[in-house]
C-alpha cells in the first residue's frame, strides 16, 4: 500500500507517495511550479491524475506512482476546479472541470488518458 500526499515545502505545494509508516517518501513533481490539492488515483491505483504548473502552464496530467510516464493529457484546466478529478472506470479517461481560449465558460470535460485529446461535455459556447 502506498499513500498519496500534497503538502507545502519550500512555499511550493508538491504531490509525494510515501508508504504508511512513512518511509520510501518520494516526490513525484520535479520541475513543477505549483500542483493543485486535488490528486487521485485510477481505479486500478495504477495512475495518479493531478493538476499543476509547468513550462508552458497550467493543465492535467497523469504520473505512475513510481514517478515514471509522466505526460499532459489536457492543456485548459480551470484552476478553480470545484470538486476531485473523476476517473472513467475502465482508467481511460478523466473528467475534470475547465475551460478552453477560445471559450472561456468553465464546463466538464473528459480527457483520454493516453493524450489522445479532451472534450467539453457540459456548458457549450456557440
Amino acid at each position: 500500500m502506498t499513500c498519496l500526499l500534497t503538502f507545502v515545502a519550500d512555499d511550493t505545494l508538491n504531490l509525494y507517495v510515501v508508504a504508511p509508516d512513512g518511509s520510501n517518501v518520494n516526490k513525484l513533481t520535479l520541475g513543477f511550479t505549483h500542483v493543485g490539492d486535488l490528486p487521485t488515483w485510477s481505479p486500478d491505483s495504477r495512475w495518479i491524475a493531478f493538476t499543476a504548473t509547468r513550462g508552458s502552464g497550467y493543465g492535467l496530467y497523469v504520473i505512475r506512482p513510481d514517478g515514471t510516464s509522466l505526460h499532459r493529457i489536457a492543456p485548459h484546466v480551470a484552476r478553480t476546479i470545484s470538486g476531485e478529478l473523476a476517473w472513467y472506470p475502465e482508467d481511460t479517461h478523466v473528467a475534470y472541470e475547465g475551460s478552453t481560449p477560445r471559450c472561456r465558460r468553465v464546463g466538464i470535460f473528459v480527457a483520454r488518458l493516453d493524450g489522445g485529446g479532451s472534450r467539453r461535455l457540459t456548458n457549450a459556447c456557440r
